[in-house]
Order: C-alpha cells, then structure tokens, then sequence
C-alpha cells in the first residue's frame, strides 16, 4: 500500500470517529496553537509559513486568525484536501516529500 491509498479516506476513517469538526474544535484548537506555537512562529505576518501535513486544516485557520497572510498546506490526503479547500484554506494535494523536493522555495516556518 502506498502513501496515497493509506491516506485516501483519512477523513471518513480517522477523523470522522473523532468527533465533530465544527467551529468550537477549530477555536479550541486555535487556542492550543496560540499557546504552544505562536511564540515560536516568525513576528513578520507576511512570513511563508507551509503546514505540512495539513488534515482538516486546524492549523491554517490558526494562522489566518492569528494574521498570516501567506501560508499553505501540503496533504496527500484527497478527502482533507477537499476538507480545506471547502473551508477556504490554501491547500496542495500531494506527498510531502515530493512536494518538497519540487518546491525549491523558501519558507520561514515548517509546521
């Protein structure tokens, strides 16, 4: 089985078990994040931030509410992928590997 096909219906499988994924766990998350990220993250708000990794996107909507501008998430995930792009956050489907490799870019923060 290949990254892909493990991770296919990670939404429906994983997610969906763990309970609700409505606006109270997104601003419960955000709160954790505030907390435990935030003071480790870049000052400047217009900082490349990439989310590796991304699942239902909880830590792009910190990022958003906390004022960055220019982020993304990576996932392989088709379902979470579509998850985040139904939510408005800026999201690549692919391997994070891969996506690595072809993305010579620079980012300031790795999450």
């Amino acid at each position: 089985m290949d990254v892909r096909e493990a991770y296919a219906h990670y939404l429906s499988t994983h997610f969906g078990r763990a309970g609700r994924q409505d606006d109270e766990n997104f601003l419960f998350q955000e709160r954790y994040f505030r907390k435990n990220y935030l003071p480790y993250l870049p000052k400047d708000k217009n900082s490349r931030i990439i989310d590796l990794g991304t699942g239902l996107g909880h830590v792009l909507f910190f990022l958003k509410r906390a004022g960055y501008s220019n982020i993304l998430g990576v996932d392989v995930g088709h379902e979470v992928i579509e998850f985040c792009r139904e939510h408005k956050f800026p999201v690549v489907e692919e391997e994070i590997v891969t996506w690595l490799k072809q993305n010579k870019e620079s980012a300031d923060a790795l999450v």
